[in-house]
């Protein structure tokens, strides 16, 4: 669950300071020692988890990048040929 909302919010990107990355690692540091971790395998653990989440936020953002941005300009420019090949082949 903590996971999962930290996911969202990094997502989200809106207020993804160093600041606000430190606090998300304390809060995953504090679960894994209530797990009975000492505090360099929590440690450790904490920042792994950061690490993963970072990366799987970065591919969702690049994802919805492609799907919101890039692919949209590749249907106006893939029509936009098709109509000038159209032209062409009735010219």
């Amino acid at each position: 669950m903590l996971r999962d909302e930290i996911l969202e919010r990094a997502v989200d990107g809106t207020d993804c300071t160093p600041e606000w990355t430190a606090l998300q690692t304390i809060r995953l540091y504090r679960r894994w020692m209530d797990q009975g971790l000492h505090h360099d395998e929590a440690l450790a653990a904490a920042k792994w988890e950061m690490q993963e989440i970072a990366r799987e936020a970065m591919r969702i953002r690049r994802k919805k990048l492609l799907r919101d941005v890039v692919a949209p300009w590749c249907v106006i420019v893939l029509g936009g040929l098709a109509c000038v090949g159209w032209w062409l082949l009735w010219e």
